[in-house]
């Protein structure tokens, strides 16, 4: 199984409807499994994934239901911090998936990784407004 066919049958698991996000680098491998599992989870693409964030932020509002959000990794996750941000103020909760570079590329620089200090960082951005970050790097 690759990891965007664990994340989704994962999400499907918890009974997450939708997924709010934008297709970019490092997340085509999860908008696969969505597409292949649409029965079950849909995926809405907004404009900006800061919108993302607070489409998943007003769901849960309304729905009493986290949902999640994807994000490209560099500026796409960096978008998402003023929802989550604004999120964790008001004690609202939705589920925040941002891509990577592939592990062989960290501290390479490569697409729009900021690799000044630490390699693909958007674990660490979110980090202050989040439960739990994780950036794990291999699917087993």
């Amino acid at each position: 199984m690759k990891g965007g066919e664990l994340i989704t049958e994962f999400l499907i698991g918890e009974g997450v409807p939708y997924v709010f996000g934008i297709c970019g680098h490092g997340d085509v491998g999860l908008l696969d499994a969505l597409w292949a599992r649409q029965d079950s989870i849909r995926l809405i693409s907004p404009r900006h994934e800061q919108v993302a964030g607070h489409m998943a932020d007003g769901y849960f509002r309304v729905a009493h239901k986290p949902v999640a959000t994807l994000t490209s990794c560099g500026p796409g996750t960096c978008n998402l911090v003023i929802a989550a941000a604004a999120a964790a103020a008001d004690s609202s909760a939705f589920f925040a998936i941002t891509a990577n570079v592939p592990t062989s590329q960290f501290n390479r620089g490569p697409f729009q990784e900021s690799y000044r200090n630490e390699a693909a960082e958007g674990a660490a951005v979110l980090r202050p407004y989040v439960k739990r970050s994780f950036k794990p790097s291999r699917v087993r």
